[in-house]
């Protein structure tokens, strides 16, 4: 059994610019994911009626307590 780097000596890792990249990529993922754009994006996806609001509302404020 070998040691974590001798596992993944054979997958490749992006040089340069393409790492650059990569890391740009994510880092944008991990702010969209903490300011809770995902999470926004996926209540807005369908059309929700004032009335289904309301009650989904009530029920998130059930759950809190």
């Amino acid at each position: 059994m070998g040691n974590y780097r001798d596992r993944n000596k054979d997958r490749t890792e992006p040089q340069g610019e393409d790492a650059q990249l990569e890391n740009m990529l994510r880092r944008y993922k991990q702010d969209c994911i903490r300011d809770g754009l995902f999470g926004e994006l996926k209540k807005r996806r369908f059309f929700m009626a004032p009335s289904e609001k309301r009650k989904q509302k009530s029920i998130a404020a059930r759950r809190r307590k």
